[in-house]
């Protein structure tokens, strides 16, 4: 027979109700809504991963080495032309958060007004890029002859492509603000998985070529904004008579100071590949730019959980919650990126073989586990990053970025020089340590405005 022993002693009592007191906090952790509308955005981010990885693992076995460079270059340039929407997603996030309640009407506006100037923006921006194509083609990038006129008829179907994206992140910001992430998360899933599966489709089925590629990323960028205004009939709430001057004001004031930093950041993020292309020619890109754009696409788990802390710091600022919610968020970021970053350090050679093949296990396995590093610093970097947009201080974030910047160019440009795509990786990892502790202590001391 046994008998309970009762518990006489106080240390048996203090460890009883610290671990009630970690039980509470852990639950509290899962019930909040960072962590519920974290785990939705988290789910969405994941599906275009999933289906990036094998269309790029495809892509390598139809593409000549310099054509499947060209388009990862492609990529990253309709990637950084989302800096053309003025901020005005982030802007559109901020203003309708602020207006939880509020009458159809002043919804209407809001996003009627960003969607007029977002397409607007896009088709200046595409306009642009076809007037300097053959300007990039053959002196920025430096493309083989027999190559050029298929690069120069890609560029100009990738340049039709920049006024299909800037609505769409306008449609994606508005559901953010409405804290209606299942509904942005089907947005971000279709404008992330459908221009990739349309290359990739247009590649394998009708033509090994850049313009084939690049006329499949145009049809599913096109296909995307379709249904990101179909659902929920959201088209019906753009109206023309809508668009106002005030909000055009206050979606302008806040952007402009965003569009700086939303130009600086992803130039940061993708500026290595043209600076490493230009250092050493664009062949080389391709085992650089395969693992970069991997980790690219990996930062969308820490951006899918600020995501969620943008609008519930905007309205938890006025009852003290906000740093409850920031907690949440690093914890969060931990228990997500810490292991896959690991992972990728550890696992690189096997994730290259398998992914990409032998040649690029051979020479690109370095470089990813340098992104590793880097990619681990720029997860955690952005909880104080958000922290200063929600505190309405975006021309802090500029100000950082556009130091950052001065430094990171030359510095990328002599790394790649004299060590190639592992030096290239070296620079980036160091911007974003960089950016992590000046951001840590920027997000601790702005004031709120």
């Amino acid at each position: 027979m046994t008998h309970d022993v009762p518990l006489r002693d106080g240390s048996s009592w203090r460890r009883i109700g610290a671990y009630l007191r970690q039980s509470v906090r852990v639950r509290q952790i899962l019930n909040s809504r960072v962590t519920r509308s974290s785990t939705i955005n988290i789910a969405g981010s994941i599906v275009p991963i999933v289906v990036a990885i094998p269309c790029l693992a495809a892509l390598p076995r139809y593409l000549p080495t310099e054509l499947f460079s060209l388009l990862l270059l492609a990529w990253a340039l309709v990637g950084y032309a989302g800096i053309l929407d003025l901020g005005l997603s982030r802007a559109v996030t901020l203003l309708v958060s602020r207006q939880q309640g509020a009458n159809t009407a002043a919804l209407q506006e809001i996003l009627s007004t960003a969607l007029f100037v977002s397409i607007a923006s896009g088709l200046v921006g595409g306009a642009a890029l076809l007037f300097g194509i053959d300007w990039l083609v053959s002196d920025i990038l430096k493309t083989s002859p027999n190559v050029t006129r298929d690069a120069v008829t890609g560029f100009t179907l990738i340049a039709c492509s920049i006024p299909l994206l800037l609505p769409h992140l306008v449609v994606q910001g508005f559901w953010d603000g409405r804290e209606r992430f299942l509904e942005s998360n089907i947005q971000r899933v279709a404008g992330g998985a459908l221009p990739i599966v349309g290359a990739t489709a247009m590649v394998v089925m009708v033509q090994s070529s850049f313009t084939a590629a690049a006329a499949g990323l145009l049809a599913g960028r096109a296909l995307a904004l379709a249904l990101g205004l179909y659902q929920n009939a959201i088209w019906r709430e753009i109206r023309l008579g809508s668009i106002r001057r005030q909000q055009l004001r206050m979606l302008m004031g806040f952007g402009s100071w965003v569009t700086v930093s939303g130009a600086i950041s992803p130039l940061m993020g993708y500026l290595d590949r043209y600076v490493l292309a230009y250092a050493r020619g664009s062949t080389i890109v391709a085992f650089y730019a395969a693992p970069s754009e991997l980790v690219m696409k990996l930062l969308v788990l820490p951006v899918a959980v600020t995501r969620g802390l943008y609008p519930r710091l905007v309205a938890s600022h006025a009852i003290g919650e906000e740093g409850s919610d920031t907690r949440h968020a690093y914890l969060l970021i931990a228990a997500t990126c810490v292991p896959v970053a690991a992972g990728l350090a550890l696992l690189a050679p096997f994730i290259l073989h398998f992914w990409l093949g032998p040649v690029y296990a051979a020479n690109s396995t370095g470089v990813v586990r340098v992104l590793a590093f880097g990619f681990l610093f720029s997860a955690f970097a952005q909880v104080p990053f958000t922290q200063l947009y929600a505190k309405g201080r975006p021309e802090l974030i500029a100000m950082i970025h556009t130091g950052e910047l001065l430094i990171f160019i030359p510095t990328a440009y002599l790394a790649s020089l004299h060590f190639g795509p592992i030096g290239c990786a070296a620079a980036w990892t160091l911007r974003n340590l960089i950016d992590l502790l000046i951001l840590l202590v920027s997000g601790k001391r702005a004031a709120w405005r």
